[in-house]
């Protein structure tokens, strides 16, 4: 017994409307957020390798 596999999937993505990838993917309204604790390391290695750089080049 052979299944059309258009039946047991559904349709390919490529052949589905604009609403209806939407509702699967999403619009595209939410935008990245990093967090306090990213940041604040970010920030931390760029002291640290700016004095870093200061000590060496004062010897």
């Amino acid at each position: 017994m052979e299944k059309d596999i258009n039946t047991v999937v559904g349709d390919p993505f490529e052949e589905l409307t604009i609403d209806e990838m939407t509702k699967i993917q999403g619009n595209g309204t939410q935008s990245a957020q990093s967090t306090p604790v990213v940041e604040s390391l970010a920030e931390s290695f760029a002291l640290s390798y700016a004095i870093s750089r200061a000590f060496k080049h004062s010897k």
